[in-house]
């Protein structure tokens, strides 16, 4: 994943981004978490072209395996 397509994607989010300063790195599971809770289906379907479809299921099934994770119950039974 390249750092430039990610803070381009970031940058324009910024309202699901708001919090991470211009350049600052962002980790994958951030990524996905983020546009999963709060994106729309824009946001989700340029998330899946920017990471791919399998590797954003493969975070997303690791982050909600464990006994905490941020995740609202509807995502987290919605993909389930």
């Amino acid at each position: 994943m390249n750092g430039s397509k990610v803070q381009a994607f970031v940058g324009a989010r910024k309202g699901l981004f708001w919090w991470i300063r211009k350049g600052a790195p962002v980790p994958p599971g951030l990524l996905v978490e983020q546009v999963l809770n709060y994106g729309n289906d824009e946001d989700v379907r340029a998330l899946f072209a920017l990471m791919g479809e399998e590797r954003v299921a493969r975070i997303f099934s690791r982050q909600t395996a464990r006994a905490r994770h941020n995740y609202s119950p509807v995502m987290k039974n919605f993909c389930v």
